[in-house]
């Protein structure tokens, strides 16, 4: 109802914008009963839309429509010659092309914003073929940012009131800078059995093995090339390997030779 009475009043509006343009009486007339043919023609498919969604796509397809015939006769009957007739019509062809497109996306809008009444094919009461333990299991993720805590709890309510029974839901907090943000959450999914992953948990990497660092490996304490003489000394690493063959006897060390 509230469609048709949208309808009529697009229908009045075009047909007053049209006479303050000075168009003819013929083209008027033709200009208000298209809007409404155009309209009471895609009810049936629309009638699950509210009524913006519904004159909302009738009337972006009939100035498409229109469009499209008034430029394809304005090629034709503008005497262009052969070669620009041809691109003319070429350049028609990828506007159909681009109004489909624009079409197709209006369509997804309108559909997702403008329907009232959700149609279900499984509903509560729907028997499925196998048992509730042998269905897949679906994991949600809800990542989140400094995001404030009483949005992310009303998402995460929302999810846990799914009729799906094998499901899990696990907030992914994104190193949130105010611990104030994301506290509430970690404490409310606490309660709820919801799993959160965030700053609290921190990131730890695993150990280096043995293999991958050779500071580490004990056959690398030495190099098989290296000369005799080029040993370490006590006094150049603290940390140099007790079994340090020491510095030969006809040069006395750093650390104990004496001042001149």
């Amino acid at each position: 109802m509230l469609a048709v009475i949208a309808t009529a009043v697009l229908a009045a509006t075009a047909a007053g914008v049209l006479r303050l343009l000075g168009a003819t009486e013929h083209n008027l007339v033709a200009g208000a009963a298209g809007v409404v043919f155009a309209s009471l023609i895609w009810l049936p498919v629309t009638r699950r839309w509210s009524a913006r969604a519904h004159v909302c796509w009738a009337s972006t397809v009939f100035l498409f429509v229109v469009y499209l015939v008034y430029a394809i006769e304005w090629t034709f009957n503008s005497n262009l010659g052969p070669v620009s007739t041809v691109g003319g019509v070429l350049l028609w062809l990828l506007e159909i092309l681009a109004a489909v497109l624009s079409c197709a996306y209006l369509w997804e809008l309108c559909d997702a914003l403008g329907t009232e009444h959700w149609r279900r094919r499984i509903t509560r009461t729907t028997r499925l073929s196998v048992p509730d333990s042998e269905l897949p299991m679906v994991s949600l993720h809800v990542p989140a940012h400094n995001e404030p805590p009483d949005m992310v709890i009303e998402t995460l309510r929302s999810l846990l009131r799914l009729d799906y029974p094998r499901f899990e839901v696990i907030v992914i907090d994104d190193n949130t800078d105010d611990e104030d943000l994301w506290r509430p959450v970690e404490a409310w999914c606490e309660r709820h059995r919801v799993k959160f992953a965030g700053p609290a948990q921190g990131i730890t990497s695993a150990p280096a093995s043995p293999s991958s660092s050779p500071s580490t490996s004990p056959s690398t304490t030495t190099s098989p090339s290296a000369s005799p003489s080029a040993t370490l000394t006590p006094t150049s690493s603290p940390t140099s390997s007790p079994s340090a063959s020491p510095t030969p006897s006809g040069s006395p060390s750093p650390a104990t030779s004496p001042s001149y």
